[in-house]
Parts: C-alpha cells; sequence; structure tokens
C-alpha cells in the first residue's frame, strides 16, 4: 500500500489546521504557504475533509477553515480512508465482503489481512493530537511528508 500526496498533504493540513486555529478560523492561503502546497491542490483536499464533516468553512473577513471536532478525535486511518478510500494492501479487502472468487482456497489470504490489521491498528491508534504533543516533545517542528 502507497499513501499518495493527497493522503499525505491531508494530514499535514489537518495538523496545520489544529494547530493555528484553536481560536480562530485558518486561511487555506496561509496554509499553503506554511506547508509549501499548491493552494489549489490544498482546495480540493479541503473540499473532501468538509464533505466529511472534519472541517467547516466559514466566509467573510474573518473565514477560513477550522476543524469540527478536537485534534484527538480524528485519526490517521479516519483521514486517510476520506482521501484514499479503502487502507486495504490488496483488492480483495477493500469492501465489505471479500468477493475474490478464490477466497476459500487462496493461501495468501492470510498474510494480507494480518498486513490489512496491522495498518489500520496502528493508523486507528495515532491521532493528529499525538502528532501535535510528538511535535512539542521534540521543541520544535515534526518534518512533514
Amino acid at each position: 500500500m502507497k499513501i499518495s500526496t493527497k493522503g499525505r498533504y491531508a494530514v499535514r493540513l489537518m495538523l496545520d489546521i489544529a494547530r493555528h486555529g484553536e481560536n480562530c478560523s485558518v486561511s487555506m492561503k496561509d496554509v499553503a504557504e506554511r506547508q509549501d502546497i499548491s493552494f489549489k491542490y490544498l482546495e480540493q483536499i479541503v473540499n473532501l475533509l468538509i464533505k466529511a464533516g472534519f472541517v467547516q468553512s466559514r466566509r467573510g473577513s474573518h473565514g477560513g477553515y477550522r476543524l469540527t471536532r478536537a485534534p484527538e478525535e480524528y485519526t490517521i486511518a479516519d483521514i486517510l480512508r476520506v482521501t484514499e478510500g479503502a487502507l486495504a494492501p490488496v483488492a480483495c479487502l477493500a469492501g465489505e465482503t471479500n468477493q475474490c472468487p478464490r477466497v476459500d482456497e487462496c493461501p495468501t489470504l492470510k498474510v494480507w489481512e494480518g498486513l490489512y490489521d496491522t495498518v489500520n491498528t496502528y493508523l486507528e491508534g495515532v491521532t493528529i493530537a499525538d502528532i501535535m504533543k510528538q511535535e512539542v516533545e521534540a521543541g520544535g517542528s515534526v518534518c512533514c511528508v
């Protein structure tokens, strides 16, 4: 499984809004500059996050973007599912039920299920607040990929 730039940038966007938007709305232009990401690309990503109910926008002179919940309530898995879709390492695990015609005889299925469970468990256990805490403990900025 490979996380696209859209997924990575969505995590950076959510982190930036959490960091700078505690008491006010955050301008997407400011986020684009701080994160060195194209404004147009960030607009596409923030629209996905708005549709998912993770971010709200406000128009006007004090407009911008804010998180709809506390940073502790956003897991990295949730953010990536909005931008990447399923986090499954193989197509047969991406849906509600495995529709593969070989499901009953596939010798590698347990390997892929184990990987899927490990990735989901790890990403469900990391929140935006956790990254912010790491940043504080490191005494500066955490490198964003």
